[in-house]
């Protein structure tokens, strides 16, 4: 919640706590009103008033952020405070409260405890207030599950700090009556998502409790993915906090079970996916390992997915032609020189300043790159912002000098000119970051801006698509088709190592004579305009 709207509720619920005995029955004449601050799952915090009467041992609580928001919208204040009131009194008339449970004495509600699983990041705060045990990234919390004979949901309460003061009891103690009480009467049922999906929408289908499967079951499954839940359908995943449970789930699906399937899924959306999924899970898992949020990495466990090699494209001789003569009149010119005769990635490319060319030398030094940035709002995980910003080379191979062909530092200073001429114009508010690639204000390009350019301009011409690193891989068959020795391209790409360079062009080397041979009596038109 917004500070701003939290500090308004909180103002309109110390209203309501000092007024609302005067919209109650006379019963309520000596009960003490509180204003409550709540720190509920997933980090939610909500404001509340609670009434306290004399003669009750439970103190409902009622939540004001609905009767906040009538009044926001126009709602006379009198019909707002009678609603309250009348949701007080209905609090205060619950059947738990009269079940006989007094949640003041252990021996009353011990039981009625049960355990519940939430996300540790997410409910920090929450968890401040409360015993809990970690299980990975996930919280084990208590509650008192409330006896109610009715048809309106269930009654609970979440097990505080202040409780087991109050109980005089300690956190190991409770856990362990919890466990107990929730193993013979709630059967922990493990299914298919599948078969979970059929039973929420009560469709046919053979429900199978597949934690009465073998230990072969887990050999077979991994294109599938699994539901833990209970006969109850409520907190089922607190069933993963049953010792037997996490046993048999041990031995049905071996370490790196979860993430060997997840892999496999995500790597029948495209050949890449795989790979790309496994490198992404990695740096997670690292991350969190490091972090101490899990024990260990399991990444290292699982199955290896080759890299995709590249469908590489190479125009012919003609083709080569028309696409430079259409680029000659496009603004991203320069950049599509760059990237076919000196092999640079879109981040290097869009990462260039003046100050990394050296004009008598006739070369280009390459030191940094531009990469997305996402700005996260915090606990939603929800995008706020996405920026370009600055960062080290992709390898520390990626650092080098380049000489740079004639016809690419002309068009270096071409773009110098044109920039000085912006920077001069009154119109425009210049940010002087010495971006060779930069918008008219002298903002860095987005990381999709050239690729959508060369779309255009291939469309436009009735010629195969290309893509910045599409123009990468055509520098390297240049390379190959002039006989450069491999470890040279290696090093002119930037590559972590020959390996990586072999792999990807083993077979242009094995196949030479299907390269055109365009590099000395390739024309390399002069700009000539631009096109809109």
């Amino acid at each position: 919640m917004i500070a701003k709207e939290m500090i308004a509720e909180k103002v309109f619920a110390e209203g309501v706590a000092k007024d609302i005995r005067n919209f109650l029955p006379a019963k309520y004449e000596n009960a003490e009103f509180q204003v409550m601050q709540m720190n509920k799952n997933n980090g939610v915090q909500m404001v509340g008033v609670q009434v306290r009467l004399q003669e009750e041992n439970v103190c409902p609580v009622v939540y004001v952020e609905p009767f906040f928001n009538e009044i926001r919208l126009g709602e006379p204040v009198e019909k707002v405070m009678n609603e309250i009131a009348r949701c007080m009194e209905e609090a205060g008339n619950v059947p738990f409260l009269h079940s006989g449970i007094n949640p003041m004495d252990y021996d009353s509600v011990k039981e009625h405890l049960a355990v519940m699983l939430v996300n540790t990041q997410a409910n920090k705060r929450m968890l401040q207030e409360m015993p809990h045990e970690n299980m990975e990234d996930l919280s084990a919390i208590c509650y008192v599950d409330f006896p109610v004979e009715s048809n309106d949901g269930k009654a609970t309460m979440k097990v505080k700090n202040e409780h087991l003061k109050m109980w005089n009891v300690d956190a190991k103690e409770m856990f362990h009556q919890a466990r107990a009480n929730t193993q013979p009467v709630n059967t922990p049922i493990l299914q298919s998502m599948d078969e979970m999906m059929l039973s929420i929408f009560n469709e046919e289908g053979h429900a199978t409790n597949l934690l009465n499967e073998s230990v072969e079951f887990g050999l077979r499954s991994h294109d599938m993915l699994y539901a833990l839940t209970n006969v109850e359908k409520q907190y089922g995943a607190s069933m993963i906090t049953q010792p037997e449970v996490l046993n048999k789930l041990e031995q049905l699906f071996p370490e790196g079970f979860y993430l060997d399937a997840l892999l496999e899924r995500v790597a029948k959306i495209c050949p890449s996916a795989g790979n790309k999924g496994r490198e992404l899970l990695s740096i997670a898992m690292k991350d969190a390992a490091g972090d101490k949020f899990i024990s260990y990495n399991p990444m290292p466990e699982t199955k290896p997915y080759p890299r995709a090699k590249p469908k590489v494209r190479v125009l012919g001789k003609e083709k080569l032609k028309a696409f430079l003569v259409a680029a000659s009149k496009n603004p991203w010119y320069l950049e599509i020189l760059l990237g076919l005769f000196c092999g640079l990635r879109k981040g290097e490319i869009l990462g260039l300043k003046f100050q990394d060319f050296d004009f008598e030398k006739q070369t280009v030094r390459i030191s940094r790159q531009l990469v997305g940035n996402l700005k996260l709002k915090e606990k939603e995980f929800t995008v706020t912002e996405y920026a370009v910003i600055e960062r080290n080379p992709k390898t520390e191979n990626s650092y080098r000098i380049l000489r740079v062909p004639k016809v690419v530092m002309q068009e270096v200073k071409r773009r110098q000119q044109l920039i000085e001429l912006r920077k001069t114009d009154s119109g425009i508010e210049y940010k002087n970051f010495d971006y060779v690639c930069c918008q008219e204000n002298g903002e860095p390009r987005s990381l999709t801006a050239m690729n959508q350019a060369l779309t255009k301009i291939c469309n436009r011409n009735g010629l195969p698509n290309i893509t910045v690193h599409g123009l990468r891989h055509m520098f390297a068959t240049i390379l190959i088709e002039l006989g450069v020795p491999l470890f040279k391209i290696s090093g002119l790409l930037g590559h972590s190592c020959v390996h990586t360079t072999y792999e990807y062009y083993c077979e242009i080397m094995d196949e030479q004579d299907k390269i055109i041979a365009f590099v000395n009596n390739t024309f390399v038109p002069q700009r000539t305009g631009t096109e809109g």
